[in-house]
């Protein structure tokens, strides 16, 4: 049945069997070839189609799709054809032909034919070759190739998909300079896009000593890199400083002045010579040159026991000794006072400083109990002279214990938390039990003149 498609179609071509009117000739037709997959790998199975445009009215067409093998393969037995009543597709090895005649003309554009392809490498070429393009509006069928040829899209490039991918360094990273990489694809060779690797840095290994520190110049030591050599860092080595021994002491320090002694150092045996300090004085046999008395001062003499220096010192004055006396002015609370009395040592009247008594304060008083809102106010008086201190009782504040009499320091005050009035009353200042006492009077007052006033009206009534 199929060849009988086939000759029919190939007999129609070559006869030219166009029943249709006659027109003017369409100059606007076009093919277009196209894939499912402009992107693959090898093995994919690509689906390929032959479209005509809308309104071609094209009566008959000749035309092949050709490949590479190499890159392409067709599956035959897949191809379907549309439009044109008389189709047929022909494979080839290089090829898939389409013969195909219409029994009118083509008013709509769609799928002349398609068919699938296996892609045997990514990378080549689909080609429409139209071999022969006839009006189906002309009586005579007239040949309109030329004209389809340079409308239609004739070729498709199916290339590759990349999937398989290698990564090959060009250049080799060092420590200090970056290498390079690139990405090919191993299926079709292309180079797909480069890289920069990172420099390594360097590997320090361990120090060398490249000048060795003496006893009194600096050294030097490096760390160089195990991989290229390159110098990492580099460290000062302090002097090391002699070694000394065999002192001898060549000059002798005195009382005032500084020795010296040599020292060989064991290393580079170089003589060192240093300071010996001086042992200072040792004075002894003491001798008063001068009695201190009460008002003036004395002076002693005592002799170095190694230089025999001589050295005077200064013996303070012994001051008055007064062990009983007449009080002349009596010390207060801040005022020292003074006392007279006669020197068992020098027999002379003397007069000396009595010291000031310091405030006896006796307990606090409160003036102003504290309250949650506002401080309040306690002092306490002297005993002796009656100097008042006055100081502030925090608000929120509870007063300790009362301060025995005699102490002349500030009680100490201690913060509590106030309770809420219907749990713990407050504590009345001095004004607020006068107020009070005022109030309970004035009711008493009056509640006794209502009792009189009651009691002359019950007179009255019982006269």
């Amino acid at each position: 049945m199929k060849r009988l498609v086939s000759l029919l179609a190939v007999l129609a071509l070559l006869c030219g069997v166009c029943a249709v009117p006659a027109a003017a000739v369409q100059t606007s037709a076009a093919l277009t070839l196209s894939a499912s997959k402009t992107s693959a790998n090898a093995g994919d199975v690509i689906t390929v189609s032959v479209s005509v445009s809308a309104n071609s009215n094209l009566g008959t067409l000749d035309c092949n799709v050709s490949f590479d093998p190499a890159y392409f393969a067709a599956n035959e037995g897949t191809a379907t054809t549309a439009i044109m009543q008389l189709g047929d597709v022909r494979y080839a090895d290089a090829s898939v032909r389409y013969v195909g005649v219409a029994s009118g003309y083509i008013t709509a554009g769609g799928a002349l034919f398609t068919f699938q392809m296996r892609v045997v490498k990514p990378g080549g070429t689909l080609t429409l070759n139209i071999t022969k393009a006839e009006d189906g509006r002309s009586q005579d069928g007239e040949i309109v190739t030329s004209q389809v040829v340079a409308n239609s899209k004739r070729s498709v490039t199916v290339s590759c998909a990349h999937s398989q991918t290698k990564t090959t360094v060009t250049k080799q990273p060092t420590c200090t300079s970056a290498g390079q990489s690139v990405v090919t694809c191993t299926v079709c060779g292309r180079q797909l896009s480069t890289g920069t690797i990172a420099a390594k840095g360097h590997t320090a290994g361990g120090w060398t000593v490249t000048k060795p520190a003496t006893c009194e110049g600096t050294g030097t030591r490096v760390q160089k890199c195990t991989v290229c050599g390159a110098t990492v860092r580099t460290e000062t080595i302090p002097a090391a400083g002699h070694k000394l021994s065999d002192w001898k002491v060549t000059k002798e320090p005195t009382c005032t002045a500084a020795g010296e002694r040599t020292g060989a150092c064991t290393v580079c045996g170089k003589t060192v010579t240093e300071s010996v300090a001086a042992t200072g004085h040792t004075f002894a046999n003491w001798k008063v040159t001068k009695e201190a008395t009460c008002t003036e001062k004395g002076s002693r003499t005592g002799t170095c026991t190694a230089c025999g220096q001589t050295v005077t010192e200064e013996i303070a004055a012994l001051g008055h000794d007064i062990p009983a006396g007449t009080v002349t002015k009596e010390p207060t609370c801040t005022e020292a006072g003074e006392r007279t009395g006669v020197c068992t040592r020098c027999g002379k009247s003397a007069t000396e400083t009595v010291p000031a008594l310091g405030h006896r304060f006796g307990e606090w008083t409160v003036l102003r109990e504290a309250t949650a809102d506002a401080p309040g106010e306690r002092e306490r008086v002297c005993a002796v002279c009656g100097a008042k201190e006055t100081e502030e009782i925090p608000f929120g504040v509870t007063l300790p214990a009362e301060t025995t009499a005699g102490n002349t320091q500030a009680g100490t005050l201690t913060e509590t938390t106030t309770a809420p009035a219907s749990e713990e009353k407050a504590p009345r200042s001095n004004a607020a039990v006068v107020g009070i006492a005022c109030v309970a009077a004035v009711l008493a007052v009056t509640a006794g003149a209502a009792a009189v006033t009651l009691h002359r009206k019950k007179t009255r009534a019982s006269k």
